[in-house]
């Protein structure tokens, strides 16, 4: 009995993954569960109750199983007032941004201003060969959006390994969510099906 009773103080209570967690899924009970595991120093941090990780959004993958650590959740991301929702085809890789962070989105040549031509509608009124006319010449890039925050991230093409954006661009896995002002959207949508879009952390 002595044996078996300093077993069960030698444990303490744990949040593991109760199924596979995929990167950008917000967690709640379906997700968690609440177990007792052997005491050791590298469950340190580790979360110990539901409450502590519900509503909240994995940043990476995680296993069946898994202990699951703050670091690896972020805030529940909502698009804020006056903001909206977009998926966005990037043509810079997507692995190194992370959900609830805001980036820089950017394009190739000059921006359309008000009373200008948009790219698609330049390209329908100049020749073919004539490409300086859809991406003009200016060495900064087109700024479409200064504070795009990112929603959810694709995962990886289970292919390849890699994010195939360039490869498949109607891939769903290609896109990325972001919340950003309708005017930065418009700008967003004017340009995406003419020009690269590259998503610029600015930290």
């Amino acid at each position: 009995m002595q044996y078996i009773s300093a077993l069960s103080a030698d444990t303490v209570p744990l949040l593991v993954a109760r199924r596979d967690i995929r990167r950008g899924d917000i967690l709640d009970g379906s997700s968690l569960v609440q177990v007792q595991a052997p005491r050791n120093d590298a469950l340190r941090g580790a979360l110990t109750a539901e409450s502590e990780g519900a509503h909240l959004t994995a940043l990476i993958n995680i296993a069946k199983g898994q202990a699951i650590y703050r670091e690896a959740l972020t805030t529940s991301v909502e698009a804020g007032r006056g903001l909206t929702k977009i998926r966005i085809r990037l043509a810079s890789l997507p692995g190194d941004l992370r959900i609830g962070e805001k980036v820089r989105l950017v394009t190739s040549g000059t921006c359309a201003s008000k009373g200008e031509t948009t790219p698609d509608e330049a390209t329908e009124e100049t020749s073919p060969v004539d490409e300086s006319a859809d991406f003009g010449t200016s060495e900064e890039p087109c700024s479409l959006s200064e504070e795009a925050l990112v929603v959810s991230i694709p995962e990886e093409d289970e292919d390849s390994g890699l994010f195939s954006a360039v490869r498949d661009e109607e891939a769903v896995y290609a896109s990325v969510e972001f919340a950003l002002p309708p005017r930065d959207a418009l700008a967003v949508i004017s340009h995406q099906s003419s020009r690269p879009i590259l998503a610029v952390t600015t930290h």
